[in-house]
């Protein structure tokens, strides 16, 4: 958020204002890329006021959808608005100018996206987020547009609730002809989602509706898996992430709910092996 876009304007036209200083604030947001895996560690609001040009005066907040935001005060002159600074007494016509302006800085060029667009950690929330940014026209800055958001069950979802997350496969897909070299964070989100779909649309049966998302596939690393040759090998972990586990435990039940259990114990250790 600019300054511009939160100063009150209408001052500036009336007349002797055009040089007018007034004072704002301006919002600045980040998403959390990697949480604190120590407390001994630095937090992401001692990050971010470390990054800020008046730590000290830095007003700085995370929320549980992984994004970090700092306010700062600023100052603006009406002459920034000389375009309706020519006013003398108010009148209605006049009056609406201000707006009129201030709308035009907000218009941005959806053709020319900004910033840094990916998905940031997985929160305990089991949520992660994303700021989608574009240039606007009136001034060539990048300005936020939204903040996206959308479930996950990797990162700090799986350490902090275990229970959520019962299953996690390892898996290793490898590719020949493929260029390591050009794998990309871009390659990380074009994978999860194509892998999320092809689980999602896949004619298999299961006993249980899966719901994998991409935010249930965590890319650990893309390598080489044969030396001296075009290849590709991707390992990556999928989640299971099941909100509505207490469904599977019905007191009418309990043989059935014993044995499963102790089928899934099973699969844990395998999965630990792998």
């Amino acid at each position: 958020i600019e300054c511009e876009e939160t100063v009150q304007i209408d001052v500036c036209i009336m007349k002797g204002n055009e040089n007018k200083i007034l004072e704002g604030t301006q919002k600045w947001e980040a998403v959390i890329e990697s949480p604190p895996i120590s407390s001994a560690g630095m937090s992401c609001v001692d990050v971010m006021k470390a990054n800020s040009p008046n730590p000290t005066k830095a007003f700085v907040g995370c929320n549980d959808n992984g994004i970090c935001s700092e306010v700062r005060s600023c100052e603006v002159s009406c002459s920034n608005f000389n375009s309706v600074g020519d006013g003398d007494s108010g009148s209605d016509e006049d009056a609406s100018k201000p707006e009129q302006t201030k709308a035009k800085k907000d218009v941005p060029d959806k053709s020319k996206p900004c910033g840094d667009e990916f998905y940031g950690s997985c929160q305990h929330t089991c949520e992660q987020s994303k700021i989608r940014a574009y240039i606007h026209n009136n001034d060539g800055i990048c300005h936020e547009d939204k903040v996206e958001t959308r479930a996950c069950h990797v990162d700090e979802c799986g350490r902090d609730n275990p229970c959520l997350v019962p299953f996690v496969v390892h898996v290793i897909f490898a590719f020949d002809g493929a260029d390591v070299d050009l794998w990309s964070r871009g390659s990380d989100e074009l994978f999860r989602n194509a892998l999320a779909d092809a689980i999602r649309l896949s004619n298999v049966q299961y006993a249980k509706k899966i719901e994998i998302g991409p935010g249930d596939v965590d890319i650990l690393y893309a390598s080489h898996y044969a030396e001296g040759q075009r290849s590709l090998d991707i390992s990556v972990e999928i989640t299971d992430g099941d909100d509505d586990d207490d469904e599977d435990f019905d007191d009418d039940d309990d043989d059935d709910d014993d044995d499963d259990n102790e089928g899934n114990d099973d699969d844990d250790g395998d999965n630990e092996g792998n």
